[in-house]
């Protein structure tokens, strides 16, 4: 059971799930009881939720759903599913009976949320923003109809963190109207304190707490310089990822394939329909080609996997965008997945030079699914989006996977700037 609440008429509402062995997929089902005498006496609810997903896996189905009260008096229920979405549930009697439940737009993996309702009336919610893992705890907050932030509140793992996990979030409000959660934690090798923007955290050794400023949850604007090293950027499993003083004596991201493994880091920002990312770089001569990716949910920095816009620098400098047919899929017209945009005059020419600090700027729309990019304001591609996103708020950055590459990138500079766009 990861949810238990007073709803306004005094009612007390606990949801669960249990396990049905006679379904054929999705075992799980969730449920939820009530009582009207402080506990004394419990009703359960006159239907069951049932999510066919999953398969006959023992973690399928409707699991660990959590509930809160909405401001016009319906109970929203949240549920875990494992379809790469969060489903939902509404009771309009106060539990006594649920809607069929039905997908979210959160992308999630198979992980439970964290749900509040804030005394000025807005929602928050916790959850993890990604598909495959448990390593990125985000925090969203819905004021007037919009839900905004989808920050990243769990401190990023460091590239000698293994088998992480951020998982099972709960959520509170304090006196002070910031919001205080908390959640557990495996994998992390040091840095058992840190202080993130408006977000402090606390830990000991199985369990995170943290404090947020609603307030941070709003803004539309984010910046990094590497200024506190890598506390801002996700790293775990990685290697050659350090942040070094460049060549003008300033704190800069170094990334290095010196060994096997990969290299590269994803990092976080507000959630936009629309938007901006600058990237200030710069490649050494000898430099082997780097990958970048947008999304909307957090990719992991060890892979190549996933991502909305996703384009490359080769070792000859040349920006090429991903391909992909109708379907999304990989053209088949070409071995080569990343390819030059062309024009009816031939290949676009940008004015990439290694050894040269330059800045590369990508303008993306999610309800066009295009994306415009450009390095020193001279226009380089227009980018396809692979897959739709309702926003984009991670950028990954990652050396090509074969073999080394000691001249690697310098990365001096993140900024981004979203925008709602409904």
């Amino acid at each position: 059971m990861n949810s238990f609440i007073e709803l306004a008429s005094g009612r007390l509402l606990a949801a669960f799930s249990y396990m049905d062995e006679k379904r054929d997929t999705g075992l799980f089902v969730s449920h939820a009881v009530y009582s009207d005498d402080d506990g004394a006496t419990w009703q359960a609810s006159k239907n069951d939720l049932v999510v066919d997903s999953g398969g006959k896996g023992s973690h399928s189905g409707a699991i660990e759903p959590v509930v809160v009260q909405l401001a016009d008096g319906r109970v929203w229920m949240v549920i875990r599913a494992q379809s790469g979405y969060l489903f939902e549930s509404y009771s309009s009697n106060d539990g006594e009976t649920w809607s069929p439940p039905k997908r979210t737009h959160f992308r999630s993996s198979s992980a439970p949320a964290a749900v509040l309702r804030l005394r000025d009336g807005r929602l928050v919610l916790v959850w993890n923003n990604e598909l495959h893992s448990r390593s990125s705890l985000v925090m969203a907050i819905q004021e007037r109809g919009e839900w905004k932030g989808y920050r990243e509140i769990s401190p990023p793992f460091a590239p000698e963190d293994q088998n992480v996990g951020a998982r099972y979030p709960f959520v509170a409000e304090r006196s002070d109207r910031h919001i205080l959660a908390g959640y557990g934690e495996r994998g992390r090798v040091g840095r058992k304190q840190r202080h993130f923007a408006e977000c402090t955290t606390y830990w000991n050794g199985n369990t995170r707490l943290f404090r947020v400023d609603p307030a941070w949850l709003l803004e539309a604007k984010a910046a990094e310089d590497f200024s506190q090293g890598l506390q801002h950027l996700q790293a775990q499993a990685t290697r050659g990822v350090q942040v070094l003083r460049d060549s003008n004596n300033a704190p800069a991201l170094r990334l290095q394939k010196v060994a096997d493994g990969p290299s590269g880091v994803t990092w976080n920002f507000p959630l936009g329909k629309s938007g901006k990312l600058k990237i200030k770089f710069r490649v050494e001569a000898g430099f082997k080609g780097a990958y970048f990716d947008l999304s909307e949910y957090f990719l992991q920095p060890s892979d190549q996997q996933g991502g909305t816009f996703r384009w490359m620098i080769d070792a000859d400098l040349k920006i090429k965008m991903k391909r992909g047919g109708h379907s999304g899929s990989i053209s088949r017209t070409t071995r080569d997945p990343y390819a030059e945009e062309t024009s009816d005059i031939g290949k676009i020419r940008t004015t990439l030079e290694a050894g040269k600090a330059q800045e590369l700027a990508i303008k993306w729309d999610c309800e066009t699914n295009l994306a415009k990019l450009a390095i020193e304001g001279v226009y380089g591609s227009t980018l396809m989006g692979m897959e739709p996103a309702r926003g984009i708020g991670y950028v990954r950055i990652g050396l090509i996977p074969n073999g080394t590459d000691s001249a690697g990138l310098w990365v001096m500079g993140l900024e981004s700037q979203s925008h709602a766009k409904e």
